[in-house]
């Protein structure tokens, strides 16, 4: 029935975007581009810019153009009429091109020289190399018009997705979301996605390479491994219009109708013109790729698939795999060959390896020529010439009849100093294999866990960020040639100090700010100008203003001493007007102008606009035009392009207006203080996010709105409201409100229970047994004292501990992590949520007393991951304790508050396990703990509680009376924090534990399956099966056998 459904509704959708997209006008098939196609593309378009730290001058502009346009939809409206009609396109089109040029960046500075004794070899090796600042290498990014870059997307969405489909399967890098298009409506969809995640993608790129390469020693097979990158890819190309009619066939060579239509003609021809214009400020006849031009990433990877078939089919390694420009192959060594034979008589050279591999005869049956590799010459894959930029060692260059067209000007290079030759003999240990997949393994956990920085926050360690060079073993010193700063390091090391400082207030925080001006100096500052705005955010983010004005002015005074002689060997192309050093220098200032803006757009305080006015003055100088010294920092706020990662709640729940023009000083980074300035209630009408707004995002939303009014907390009704409008909000946000589109959250109610009892079901997955891990860690009352007293205590130390939980939970591949009553933070929730969606990792945590207004709240925060058209999510539930507990109160009155009691009952239905969550003394009340008999598979209390034995009758009691699993989590000085069955005595506890200094988990499997299996059958059945006691009197089978089939209860 389902795919019958399926199939109808795909029909429908069809027949309504052929309608609506094509229309015939006599013998030419027209496409209708309509403003929704334009806002998807501008959505997609500005998605890209906001995740890409490199070009920060386009996403100013952006921010201006948006910011600029009174009525956006109004606007797509007259654009996608000037699209629509030949005349009016060619004037957009001249518009466009005229705006072109070029955006000057060092890649490169000369390196720091060892100093030599003119009397010896005696080298004397210094910890300072930053007095050099001559550019050896640049790099160029197109500047262009915002609307050249939306009808690039467009493109894009028209025809390089047609073309990505097409593209060599291990092709990784700069490949197209999978679910770009809509699989019923046909159309692109709203999500503001359009690559597939890089890290992801180079993850499985090296993965597959190193799987590939163990198997085959496993089999007893020797095995060659070969690194290849090209040299400066995107400058070697020649995109000319034959390749671009070759592409435009390779796109429509299935569909005659599209092929057909004019306006698909129009953009491959302007797409095709973009590239021309920006490649005529270069000197030559070559047509190459704009870095910073999206169609580039499609273009670039399309360019080498002739190549990549030609060794797949022509050369059949066991693996060949590329990322953009960086090539892995693998290959098994068959044991009659030359190879193996050389190797055994220890007589192979790397140089044999490389010509016998890299200048082959490929046998590829698409290559242009129909020639024999028998006794021909020129017909490898690569073929070897000099070095092109004359230095020392030679070049393989891409032989052109494996390129598409191959009549071209393109110069496509390998560089045999940066080849890559590994043998492995099967007979010997696969270490280094092991090793470089540990390695990997250690990079991949970093990128999952809640990022923790220990070296730096407790023992003042950069060692990491930089790297040693050795001749001989890095024990000993005089093997020691010099030591560089890591620029991959040091981005990973900013982003984590970024995100744990957004979440943190401490003192040690202090020592990054002496130690990062020594980190900078000028060399390192220039070369890696991509991580200012992380430290100025960091800087601004801890009201650190003075410090930020210091580093923003030591940028400036090392751009200021750059220098340039125009030559740059490495380039395969040359400009073809003379590059100065003040170009250079300006385009490094309007970075840093976006730079700025951006971060002190985080905090709208008297001081911090105090520095900004100095900053922007001194900008001023480098002739950087600031007009309005507030408002670039309000357009970001506005358009959304503000950092909301470092962000508690979402900023469309901030009245911004009343935030940029109010007295108050305000730290949007800071819960206590942006808590006031929240809105009652959100009223969706943006839609041009650059990311999705995830539906934790509306879950926070939701629980402010809660705070607010109270309502949702205390009446089923006003609680299901609040969820259906979660739903709503999540659809018209992120989708535009599509019209039939739900989300995989539901609230149904459950009133044969009771009419405050829902069931909450997210995501729609099975297990049949989860792995639960419980928190033994100790809470400390001197929290809620500090909260009490409006200085909520958000140290490191704190910090960690929670992501020593998280972390080892997620090393672990725990289902399920279960903290104590009041432990987390508020603002952490967040981060906490988007660790659990990319480990489907779920948690059920007690959130610290929230206090506003007076009124005190002890909620609970249940995170549940799930998945959503290709998107990893999370969903957080609040339940708003129902029963406080004697002494809670009393300590809450005698501060002057009142308590604020919730009235919802939740049964939680997740991977088809069902469970309720109890907040501590709402244990003590005997008709709500026994609300969920026949429901629950288990049961979760997390408490922070001293009576542990009159809690711990209870949970035995519970076990065998509801007959669950009881999960119970305390504070580890109280202790009894357990996992029970409902089984004899001697067996109940799974686990049970108190005490410890450190804080750790406790890991245990639960059956749910072998539970529900054991329930149904009668009593004389039970008797004899001892793996648990018997159910009790009123236990209804009937529901559980309903959860066995996967029906509704």
């Amino acid at each position: 029935m389902y795919d019958r459904r399926k199939m109808f509704m795909y029909k429908v959708a069809q027949c309504y975007w052929i309608d609506r997209v094509f229309e015939k006008r006599g013998d030419v098939i027209m496409v209708r581009i309509d403003s929704e196609w334009l806002s998807k593309a501008y959505k997609k378009l500005k998605s890209s810019v906001y995740f890409d730290k490199t070009n920060l001058i386009l996403r100013d502009k952006i921010v201006d153009f948006e910011s600029s346009i009174e009525d956006l939809e109004d606007y797509f409206k007259k654009l996608a009429s000037k699209i629509n009609d030949k005349k009016e396109f060619k004037k957009l089109e001249k518009d466009i091109l005229d705006s072109i040029s070029i955006l000057y960046f060092p890649k490169k500075l000369g390196d720091g020289k060892k100093i030599r004794d003119n009397d010896s070899e005696s080298v004397l090796i210094v910890n300072d190399c930053s007095k050099n600042l001559q550019i050896d290498e640049m790099q160029y990014f197109i500047d262009m018009d915002v609307r050249g870059h939306i009808l690039g997307v467009l493109w894009i969405m028209l025809i390089g997705y047609r073309v990505d489909k097409k593209l060599y399967a291990h092709s990784y890098g700069n490949r197209i979301r999978k679910n770009l298009y809509n699989e019923f409506s046909n159309e692109p969809t709203y999500s503001p996605y359009l690559f597939q995640p890089y890290f992801e993608q180079y993850e499985s790129w090296r993965d597959n390479a190193m799987e590939k390469a163990l198997d085959h020693l496993k089999k007893r097979q020797d095995v060659i491994i070969l690194t290849l990158d090209f040299k400066r890819y995107y400058y070697s190309v020649d995109m000319n219009e034959e390749a671009f009619k070759a592409i435009y066939d390779d796109a429509f060579n299935d569909d005659a109708t599209a092929k057909n239509s004019e306006i698909n003609k129009e953009l491959n021809e302007f797409v095709c013109s973009v590239i021309q214009k920006y490649s005529s400020n270069f000197e030559g006849n070559k047509n190459i790729l704009p870095i910073g031009f999206l169609p580039s990433n499609v273009l670039g990877n399309w360019f080498l698939n002739s190549f990549d078939n030609a060794i797949v089919d022509g050369w059949n390694p066991v693996y060949f795999g590329r990322y953009v420009d960086d090539i892995l192959i693998v290959d098994k060594v068959e044991h009659n060959g030359i190879i193996h034979k050389k190797i055994q008589d220890g007589s192979l050279s790397a140089k044999e390896i490389i010509d016998y591999y890299l200048i082959q005869c490929s046998k590829w049956s698409g290559s242009h020529d129909n020639f024999q590799c028998e006794n021909s010459s020129g017909n490898g894959l690569f073929i070897e010439d000099k070095d092109l930029d004359g230095s020392e060692g030679k070049t393989y260059k891409v032989n052109k009849k494996y390129l598409v067209p191959k009549n071209n000007n393109s110069e496509i290079a390998l560089q045999e100093s940066k080849l890559r030759v590994f043998y492995f003999k099967n007979s010997e240990t696969d270490a280094l294999i092991t090793c470089f997949r540990n390695n990997i393994s250690k990079n991949k956990s970093e990128f999952r866990h809640m990022p923790e920085d220990v070296a730096v926050f407790q023992k003042d360690d950069y060692s990491e960020i930089y790297h040693l060079q050795t001749s001989e073993s890095p024990n000993k010193f005089r093997g020691i040639n010099g030591i560089l700063l890591d620029k991959y390091e040091l981005s990973k090391f900013l982003g984590k100090h970024l995100r744990i400082g957004g979440l943190i207030e401490d003192v040690v925080e202090s020592k990054f700010e002496k130690d990062i001006h020594i980190i900078f100096n000028p060399k390192v500052t220039i070369e890696n100008y991509l991580s200012w705005e992380k430290v100025i955010e960091i800087f601004v983010i801890n009201e650190r203003f003075e410090t930020a004005k210091k580093f923003v002015f030591s940028i400036l005074n090392s751009i200021d001493e750059l220098e340039y002689s125009g030559k740059d060997r490495t380039m395969p192309v040359k400009v073809k007007e003379s590059i100065t050093v003040e170009m250079i220098k300006r385009c490094l200032c309007l970075h840093l102008y976006s730079a700025v803006s951006r971060a002190f757009a985080l905090v709208w305080k008297d001081k911090s606009f105090e520095i900004l006015e100095e900053i922007y003055d001194k900008l001023k100088e480098s002739k950087i035009d600031i007009e309005d010294k507030n408002k670039k920092r309000i357009n970001y706020c506005k358009t959304r392009m503000i950092d909301k990662y470092v962000m508690p709640v979402p900023i469309d729940m901030l009245k911004i207006e009343n935030v940029i023009h109010s007295k108050k000083e305000i730290n949007l980074t800071h819960f206590y203080e942006v808590l006031p300035s929240t809105k009652k209630s959100f009223e969706p009408n943006y839609i041009y996010y650059p990311y999705l707004i995830t539906m934790y995002d509306f879950s926070i939303i939701g629980a402010i709105e809660g705070i607010h009014s109270n309502d949702s907390f205390k009446k089923f009704r006003a609680f299901k409201n609040a969820y259906d409008k979660q739903n709503k909000r999540y659809i018209y946000c992120n989708y535009r409100g599509a019209k039939g589109k739900e989300t995989s959250i539901k609230v149904t109610a459950m009133k044969s229970i009771g009419e405050d009892v829902c069931e909450i079901s997210v995501g729609d997955s099975r297990k049949d047994k989860l792995s639960i891990a419980i928190a033994n860690v100790k809470l400390s009352h001197k929290n809620f004292e500090k909260v009490i007293k409006e200085k909520p205590n958000r140290s490191y130390e704190r910090y960690r501990d929670v992501s020593i939980l998280v972390n080892n939970a997620i090393d672990e591949n725990a289902d399920m992590l279960i903290m104590p009553e009041s432990f987390i933070p508020f603002e952490w929730l967040p981060t906490l949520a988007r660790t659990c969606a990319k480990n489907d990792l779920a948690i059920v945590t007690g959130v610290e007393h929230i206090l506003f207004d007076d009124n005190i709240f002890n909620l609970t925060a249940v995170i549940l991951p799930y998945q959503e058209e290709g998107h990893r999510c999370a969903n957080i539930s609040f339940h708003l304790k129902t029963h406080y507990a004697p002494n809670e109160k009393s300590e809450i009155y005698g501060y002057g508050f009142k308590e604020i009691e919730g009235k919802i009952h939740e049964l939680y239905k997740w991977n088809d396990c069902y469970f309720p969550v109890y907040c501590c003394y709402e244990l003590a009340s005997i008709k709500d703990r026994a609300l969920f008999q026949s429901y629950a598979d288990f049961l979760i209390a997390i408490e922070w509680n001293r009576d542990v034995n009159y809690y711990s009758n209870i949970l035995e009691s519970l076990s065998r009376d509801i007959h669950c699993y009881c999960i119970q989590v305390n504070s580890s000085d109280y202790g009894d924090s357990r996992v029970t069955k409902p089984s004899k005595t001697e067996e109940k506890d799974m686990i049970r534990t108190k005490g410890g200094k450190n804080s750790t988990i406790l890991v245990e499997t639960i059956d749910i399956s072998a539970l529900r299996n054991f329930q149904i059958k009668d009593y004389e059945l039970q008797k004899s099966d001892y793996h648990f006691k018997t159910t009790p009197p009123n236990f209804d089978s009937k529901i559980v056998m309903k959860k066995i089939k996967g029906e509704n209860i």
